[in-house]
């Protein structure tokens, strides 16, 4: 029998919650372990499913794993194969985050296309030019990236279109390159920040000016120890879903620019006491606002942020409207959030919000990892009893969902 979520609705959220570990900025951190034999400590890992496939990856790639403490991870050795395999590659895009580690410490790589959410086309090419600019010799083959160098030489890299894994697979290329290599049009996203700054602690050379990186290749990189930092998708989840259902939560995280600059953005839905280590949220006699907005690179609204800004737009004061310009097919949610009472009007890649609806409890289903977060605040909001189908998605990228939200008052569990 297909399991469900179960949510009975229209109780407000209350109490406190943890945010975890950036799930955005794990992987390509594990990915840059491949990068030294030596041993590389993470903390503050996410107990995730993505994560969990990613680390059976570099374990298929030969990598030793060892589980610390909860939410830290070691990962040393070297490798003993250069094959991404199709079974754990298909399942995540980030998965395509190994190709530079590979390329430019092993010389050689061969990694099924990357799979994941089904939000749009998310071409690999931009990587693929980049590293052919810096001597690699790739090709497909059978829905492989095949991929060799006799060494990666430093080089100018001019991304047309700014993409976050295009930037992190050269960045971590460059660093054992020869020569000095500049990313120009490069994603300047926190996760990137962090990847620069883990990168860094292993002794790669590495400056960020404005959206230009340059790294100067280095000949070896050493282990480290590294924590990571919260996540701001999950932080912004929490805030909406407090918003959502006119709840009162205090959420502690730690504030570093990169969680000040999202509070910032949430502050137009609702404002919100925000401490050195806390973030007090109370909606309980507050108005949602709506916020109109583009999607946008960072330091614009994130991509990931629209589905959940979609909910609280829905219920708002007023009305909105939001363009999706990052991937074409992120717009999935709508359909189901018009089940729950969502009232809009869609052209193209655009929407407009009426403000005002009032939700009811449905079946419904998700079609991708933050749709399913949209959707359970939708559901939480919302009056009388929902079923969530497909939820797997959401277990993607939160960690303990379904008991962080019960802890809050959520009527919610698996059934």
């Amino acid at each position: 029998m297909t399991k469900f979520l179960s949510v009975t609705g229209g109780k407000p959220l209350r109490g406190c919650v943890d945010i975890s570990g950036s799930k955005n900025a794990s992987l390509p951190a594990l990915a840059a372990t491949i990068l030294t034999d030596d041993k590389v400590t993470l903390s503050n890992i996410p107990e995730l499913e993505d994560i969990s496939i990613f680390l059976k990856l570099l374990t298929s790639l030969g990598k030793k794993i060892s589980i610390d403490s909860k939410n830290c991870i070691s990962i040393e050795g070297s490798l003993s194969s250069i094959i991404a395999p199709y079974e754990y590659v298909s399942a995540m895009r980030a998965s395509i985050l190994v190709l530079g580690p590979l390329l430019t410490k092993y010389h050689k790589a061969i990694v099924s296309l990357p799979g994941g959410c089904k939000i749009g086309l998310r071409p690999v090419d931009l990587h693929i030019k980049a590293l052919r600019q810096m001597g690699a010799e790739i090709s497909q083959d059978k829905g492989n990236i095949e991929a060799q160098c006799k060494i990666l030489n430093g080089s100018e890299v001019l991304f047309t279109k700014v993409t976050v894994t295009g930037t992190q697979n050269v960045l971590m290329a460059a660093v054992l390159g020869r020569g000095a290599t500049k990313i120009l049009n490069a994603a300047i996203e926190p996760e990137v920040i962090t990847l620069i700054e883990l990168l860094s602690s292993m002794g790669a050379q590495i400056k960020l000016t404005g959206t230009t990186i340059y790294v100067q290749g280095v000949k070896k990189l050493h282990g480290t120890s590294f924590r990571l930092g919260p996540d701001r998708i999950e932080l912004a989840t929490y805030y909406l879903a407090v918003a959502a259902t006119k709840g009162k939560v205090e959420i502690n995280v730690s504030s570093d620019s990169c969680i000040k600059h999202t509070l910032n953005q949430l502050s137009a839905v609702g404002k919100a006491d925000i401490l050195s280590n806390k973030v007090k949220i109370d909606f309980s006699n507050a108005e949602i606002n709506p916020v109109s907005f583009i999607t946008n690179v960072y330091p614009g609204i994130a991509t990931d942020m629209q589905p959940l800004l979609c909910v609280t737009n829905s219920i708002a004061n007023g009305p909105s409207v939001i363009k999706e310009q990052i991937f074409e097919n992120r717009l999935q949610h709508l359909p189901e959030l018009a089940r729950l009472g969502s009232k809009y009007e869609i052209q193209g890649n655009e929407v407009r919000f009426e403000g005002g609806s009032e939700y009811t409890g449905t079946t419904l289903n998700v079609t991708d990892l933050r749709a399913g977060a949209a959707l359970v605040i939708g559901a939480i909001s919302a009056q009388g009893k929902s079923q969530i189908y497909d939820y797997f998605h959401i277990l993607r990228g939160y960690e303990n969902f379904i008991e962080k939200l019960s802890s809050l008052g959520a009527d919610i569990a698996v059934n």
